[in-house]
């Protein structure tokens, strides 16, 4: 299965993943990684039944995660991968999951960051997590939906005084 997206949205799966991401990728099933969700067999099974028909969601650990990805990169269809956060995001890179470009596509305002896009905003965490994604050399791809414009993170963040080169 061919992962054709790996986004970090706050809100998991909603209508801008399964509809306008959906529609443009075709993906045959959503791959959520989130170590809170995947030891709930309840909020399992929410967002198991939030994606329309035919698309599949498989809820996964991050231990999972590191487990299957390779695996699942060499199997039939095509797949979106989701994490809640960045954090869940470096650390599968972390231990061995090549991921070559990430889509940030919400994460949503709290007291301890700033807002950069009415949908992006940044702890100082969240800073270093993107460097990390850049020395790497992982393509960042900031917006919400397929069709909109994309935008350079890094831009956005000295646009607020939170980077200084």
């Amino acid at each position: 299965m061919s992962i054709v997206l790996y986004r970090v949205d706050d809100r998991l799966i909603h209508g801008q993943v399964t509809v306008g991401w959906g529609r443009a990728l075709q993906p045959d099933t959503i791959i959520l990684v989130d170590d809170e969700v995947a030891s709930n067999p309840w909020e399992e099974k929410l967002f198991q039944s939030s994606a329309p028909e035919p698309l599949k969601v498989s809820v996964w650990s991050s231990d999972v995660a590191v487990k299957e990805v390779q695996a699942v990169q060499s199997s039939e269809g095509v797949a979106f991968l989701l994490t809640r956060d960045l954090k869940t995001l470096v650390g599968l890179i972390e231990r061995g999951v090549e991921i070559p470009s990430v889509n940030l596509g919400g994460l949503h305002f709290s007291p301890d960051k700033v807002q950069v896009l009415p949908y992006l905003s940044f702890s100082k965490e969240d800073i270093g997590m993107l460097r990390f994604l850049r020395e790497r050399e992982i393509e960042i791809d900031v917006r919400d939906l397929p069709t909109a414009e994309k935008k350079d993170v890094f831009d956005l963040l000295k646009a607020k005084g939170l980077l200084s080169h």
